[in-house]
């Protein structure tokens, strides 16, 4: 299975995307593509093109379900054990969120609580948890569970 991020933006901060080539080097797992939205706005039409057919797509969004790092690495699992997905979409919208079309598509919304995160944070954590899914499948120390 490969994993596919689509975000609205650009990342343009060194240190911002050192951190993110940090993590990205690090996922061994599943081959990782992160794909830019140029116009930072969320284009619908833009990200509706990129999803490949087999794919099962997941928004990050404020309004999303709050689902575990476990749980995430578990409902990765078993997307793997289908054999059905090719494909694992993240999404990370613009500043107003997802379009009606895009959450239509969605096979699920999770949110990474109930704070605000600036885009290219939310960026960074995701392929963080990316790597921390990967460590708890391999059952790696990296996580610990509280």
């Amino acid at each position: 299975m490969k994993m596919l991020l689509l975000a609205a933006g650009v990342m343009r901060e060194a240190s911002e995307k050192n951190l993110l080539e940090n993590y990205t080097k690090r996922i061994t797992r599943w081959p990782l593509t992160i794909e830019e939205e140029k116009s930072g706005q969320g284009d619908e039409n833009w990200f509706l093109s990129r999803i490949p057919a087999h794919s099962y797509l997941i928004l990050l969004d404020e309004k999303g379900d709050d689902i575990s790092s476990m749980k995430q690495a578990k409902m990765i699992t078993e997307l793997e054990g289908m054999g059905e997905v090719k494909t694992l979409v993240w999404t990370i919208g613009g500043a107003d969120g997802h379009k009606p079309a895009i959450r239509e598509r969605a096979d699920r919304v999770i949110r990474f609580g109930r704070q605000t995160w600036p885009h290219m944070l939310a960026r960074i954590m995701l392929v963080e948890q990316l790597y921390r899914m990967q460590e708890i499948i391999r059952q790696s120390p990296y996580h610990r569970e509280g």
